[in-house]
């Protein structure tokens, strides 16, 4: 299966890559925790520089999951990684007759994920050239000082889900 990773962080369209759904090697850890209703059990894996703990229900048995995150054998209702920057968390099943569409906009530059990870890091490092994409552009901020410009050479902090 194949899977397309698509975001908006440039005017001049999103950009996307493809790439197969990673094989996860996972570790069924002892341990079971209530997530929506339903018994899940706990694994862990690594993936790409983060090491995940997951609940999965085996009531719900299909083998994928938030994100990337799939290969157990039901349903992958909570995930975290260890350093706790990223969490996902079902809040609700619903039953919904409509098909699934996977929507990739006309616009899309599609790249590989090499020039996809790079461009993403720049987006954090000088977020002002990417936006302008090259031309000079004024950041302002509206706080309890008033108006206020940010300096040249401010940054997103970057912390990618994906380290490796």
């Amino acid at each position: 299966m194949k899977i397309t990773c698509c975001n908006f962080y440039s005017s001049a369209g999103p950009l996307t890559y493809r790439e197969d759904m990673p094989e996860l090697t996972w570790d069924l850890l002892d341990g079971t925790e209530e997530v929506c209703g339903y018994e899940c059990h706990m694994a862990q894996t690594s993936f790409r520089g983060r090491i995940w703990k997951a609940w999965y229900s085996t009531e719900l048995p299909i083998n994928l999951g938030p994100w990337k995150l799939s290969g157990l054998p039901g349903l992958i209702l909570k995930a975290t990684d260890r350093q706790g920057a990223y969490s996902f968390v079902c809040t609700e099943i619903l039953s919904n007759p409509e098909p699934i569409y996977e929507y990739i906009p006309r616009s899309a530059n599609v790249v590989s994920r090499k020039d996809y990870l790079r461009y993403e890091k720049l987006y954090h490092k000088d977020p002002q050239y990417v936006i302008a994409e090259g031309e000079e552009i004024f950041v302002l901020r509206n706080d309890q000082q008033g108006l206020t410009e940010f300096d040249e050479f401010w940054e997103i902090p970057y912390n990618p889900i994906e380290l490796e």
